[in-house]
This record gives structure tokens, sequence and C-alpha cells, in this order.
């Protein structure tokens, strides 16, 4: 997932009722923490793009893991920007519903 945020990529959402700020690699510290979720789906609910950047809304059902329970609901927005290498995420926010 690394590859796709800019280096200094943000996010701020709530999770367990938890307001959760702060830089990406806050992101990538609870994802290896949480475990796999096997049974993940995703879907785009929308993208808009307008020249050089894009925000993109995708829905994630059926989280799991340490951190998640089961059956949680992710819902997140992302902010992109093209870039030399190809479109990066600048930004995620998100909420999260479910146990």
């Amino acid at each position: 997932m690394r590859p796709y945020f800019l280096a200094d990529a943000t996010m701020v959402g709530y999770a367990g009722g938890e307001l959760i700020t702060g830089a990406i690699e806050r992101l990538y510290e609870w994802i290896d923490a949480n475990g796999a979720a096997p049974d993940l789906e995703c879907r785009f609910a929308s993208v808009e793009i307008h020249e050089s950047i894009a925000v993109v809304h995708l829905e994630a059902e059926r989280w799991s893991g340490k951190f998640t329970g089961s059956e949680v609901h992710m819902s997140d927005v992302f902010t992109l920007v093209k870039t030399g290498d190809g479109w990066r995420i600048s930004h995620k926010i998100f909420h999260w519903f479910g146990q």
C-alpha cells in the first residue's frame, strides 16, 4: 500500500469511536498489527478526476482482524494528485461502522 501514498500523506477519521489523526505511517502500522481480513470486499462509490487531482470514495465491507472484530464497514475518501510517477494518495479521511 505504501507505494500508492505520498511519503507525507495524512489521514483523519473515526475508528472504533476514536478520532485518529496524523501521518499515514499510522495506517501502515495499524494494518500490519490488525492482521489479514480474508472476507474484505471493496467497491468504488465514486471517482472524480479534474486534470491533475482526483477524489475517490471507497466502501469496504467485512473488515476483520485483531482491532476491528468482524463485519466492520469502512467508508474512505481519498484525495489524489498526479505525479511524475503516476497517481498518489495525499490524504485519507474515513469512518468505520460496526463493532
